[in-house]
């Protein structure tokens, strides 16, 4: 059993619990700036729905206001033509005049039906209105605490990357340049678990059968060796040298 290989994978086996907990706080920390994005994309959403509605309501209150003037007018014609019946000489006349005032007193009833269920509408979007300026100033509170929650994180992720780069440097102190470069070419093409036991033969990363006279040799540990199959640089001494088993994956 060669001490050097003990040392090697112990330390890798460091490394790659170490680089794991890097890798996920390097993750936080470019997702916590998209988050603050999207947050402050739902606020502006909400503010840009409350102006459509304000603008809608602007637009109906002037059309309103124009229906209004023009019922009004109608009712005024209607009283001017009432008031021709008492100047008219025919029957003819009367009776034409009489299926006037009757023709624009229907429409006249029709449209101030439509102003009674447009005053409804209009109500209806103002307690809107009010409830989703209510909710937008509740959202932007809990939204600005979510930010600066956020924001702090981030500053506290970067506290802990500098750590961990830190405890890296440490680590791969004594790892030769192609090791590393090893290491690193594994971990691309496995994820994690670089560094994995062998356990009754059979390799803990990928399951597959370790060739019996290849076993033998990680036994010995006079060097270090590779899963033939999952290319893992594997070891045993019935324990773990890093002082805890990698976890499958």
């Amino acid at each position: 059993m060669d001490p050097n290989v003990q040392i090697i994978i112990k330390k890798l086996i460091e490394l790659q619990l170490l680089d794991r907990e890097l890798v996920e706080s390097e993750r936080k920390h470019r997702e916590n700036p998209r988050k603050v994005s999207e947050l402050e994309e739902k606020i502006r959403s909400q503010r840009e729905k409350i102006e459509s509605e304000k603008e809608l309501l602007k637009n109906l209150e002037l059309e309103q206001h124009q229906k209004e003037n023009d019922l009004k007018y109608r009712e005024d014609k209607t009283k001017r033509v009432e008031a021709k019946i008492r100047a008219v000489r025919t029957g003819k006349e009367y009776q034409a005049l009489l299926r006037e005032i009757a023709l624009t007193k229907k429409e006249n009833n029709e449209i101030e039906e439509q102003l009674i269920r447009r005053m409804e509408e209009l109500e209806q979007i103002r307690m809107g209105l009010v409830g989703q300026e209510e909710a937008l100033k509740k959202g932007e509170v809990e939204v600005l605490a979510e930010i600066q929650k956020l924001q702090q994180d981030v500053e506290g992720i970067e506290v802990q990357i500098d750590r961990l780069q830190a405890q890296r440097a440490v680590i791969t102190v004594g790892l030769q340049k192609t090791m590393l470069e090893r290491y690193r070419r594994i971990r691309d093409r496995v994820s994690w678990n670089v560094v994995i036991e062998v356990k009754g033969g059979i390799c803990q990363g990928c399951f597959v059968n370790v060739p019996p006279q290849l076993f033998n040799e990680v036994i010995r540990s006079d060097s270090l060796y590779q899963c033939p199959n999952c290319q893992r640089i594997i070891f045993y001494d019935g324990g773990n040298p890093g002082g805890r088993t990698p976890e499958a994956g």
